[in-house]
């Protein structure tokens, strides 16, 4: 069966980050994968990162409109939103992670008409379907003047039943941050292949959208997808799963595959995970960098904060992945709950002292649906929640990182001397070395 509904993705503006368009929206990839693949032949995804003038970009004749909205994107998903429903008709559909957090906030204050809450595939097709509102879980509605929000939708069992995006219908061209080489034409691919986390993290919303679930896509499908990438010139890729090694047994069939293509690859580990076993494994696939996520050197916080991980555990990971001549990129997290000068100093101390190779410094904020969000006083933190949204931006396009915490100017102080001691080691702040080749690259370097 086929559908003659058009259906528009859009990708908001992030005028927070550096370079917005610096990878492609493959959320927005897979919706568009899945819906063609269930006969709705007409759906594109727009990208509005960095366009000054964004009505010039989305198409007029949408029946749908589906709008991914990240916490300090909301202000734009109002401004989208409004302007889909005043100048162009069509339905607006809200989904990602601020929306499933805060459903009746998000509805009550935008032109969104419906909101999708969690897992976004099964949901959106039996919108776009037009099916009756009150019998599709997941999701919440605008009913005259009333929100309302039905059930959850349990999680699909089967990850293999959602299609791998096309990546014919990305411009690689357009994404600095997947461009190795751009006169050899060589390009590197972010890959998910499962979805959820099993942690609890205090600062991390993971636990609000997956539920603590993790389900994985099989070895066969994902050697597959490395297969097809392989043949269309794409032979490096970085894991973007919240855990890429929790499941061993997947994890020494996708090894495997990686290692007969000869493929370049990187992905993020928790520390208290690495081994010597895992390393000499990946590395003999083709790993070239690790990224851990540090977050405080300090383990009162990382105590607080319920990393389940200590000071001692990273010291250690760092020293095995090490012995394997593989990189490592560290997340540091400044304005945490609990921090103070002396915690700050134990974590500068940390960067002066461990061998790591890049560091990513952001802010701490209390994203909707973190439990720092729900119970600030359990952390004795304390932030305005009538504050804008735009202020929640973990990574901001400049040092400054203002803090929505109370003490703001104080947080930023301890934040400067955090990203000055990852500066003091001649390190990548931030990840440079995917694209150190672009032009824009220098100029990037000079902000920093």
């Amino acid at each position: 069966m086929t559908f003659d509904k058009k259906i528009v993705l859009i990708q908001l503006p992030s005028p927070f980050l550096l370079v917005e368009k610096w990878i492609a929206p493959l959320h927005l990839y897979c919706l568009q994968a899945f819906l063609r693949q269930r006969g709705f032949e007409n759906v594109s995804v727009v990208n509005l990162g960095g366009i000054e003038d964004y009505t010039r970009e989305i198409p007029a004749d949408g029946d749908f409109y589906g709008i991914s909205i990240f916490t300090p994107q909301y202000r734009s998903a109002c401004e989208v939103s409004e302007y889909i429903k005043n100048h162009l008709g069509g339905i607006v559909i809200g989904g990602g992670h601020h929306i499933t957090a805060l459903p009746e906030e998000s509805l009550r204050n935008s032109g969104i008409d419906i909101a999708v809450m969690g897992e976004g595939e099964l949901s959106l097709f039996e919108i776009v379907t037009c099916k009756d509102l009150q019998d599709i879980p997941g999701i919440a509605y605008k009913e005259n003047s009333h929100i309302v929000c039905n059930p959850p939708r349990p999680f699909h069992p089967n990850l293999d039943e959602f299609p791998f995006p096309d990546i014919d219908e990305i411009d690689f061209q357009q994404y600095p941050g997947m461009i190795l080489d751009k006169n050899a034409g060589t390009y590197e691919m972010s890959i998910i292949t499962s979805r959820g986390c099993p942690y609890d993290c205090a600062f991390c919303a993971s636990k609000a959208f997956w539920k603590r679930t993790v389900r994985f896509h099989s070895a066969d499908y994902m050697m597959n997808a490395i297969d097809a990438l392989h043949d269309r010139g794409i032979n490096e890729f970085r894991f973007v799963d919240d855990n890429f090694d929790l499941n061993k047994p997947r994890l020494r069939k996708i090894l495997a595959r990686l290692k007969d293509r000869q493929s370049k690859w990187s992905c993020g580990m928790r520390s208290e995970n690495v081994t010597h076993q895992t390393m000499a494994m990946m590395k003999e696939s083709g790993l070239t960098e690790v990224s851990l996520g540090i977050e405080s050197a300090s383990n009162k916080i990382l105590k607080l904060i319920n990393k389940r991980e200590t000071v001692e555990t990273h010291i250690r990971a760092i020293e095995i992945i090490k012995q394997y001549d593989i990189d490592i990129k560290a997340f540091l997290m400044s304005h945490l709950p609990g921090e103070d000068q002396s915690t700050v100093d134990e974590t500068v101390r940390f960067v002066r002292d461990q061998p790591i190779d890049c560091y990513t410094v952001s802010t701490f904020v209390p994203f909707p649906g973190t439990d720092i969000w729900q119970h600030p006083e359990r952390y004795g933190y304390s932030f305005d929640r009538n504050q804008s949204y735009d202020a929640f931006a973990c990574l901001n396009n400049n040092n400054d990182n203002l803090s929505v915490s109370c003490d703001a100017e104080k947080t930023s102080r301890y934040h400067k001397q955090l990203f000055d001691a990852c500066a003091e080691k001649n390190t990548g702040v931030r990840s440079l070395h995917v694209a150190q080749n672009l032009d824009r690259v220098s100029c990037w370097k000079e902000a920093l």
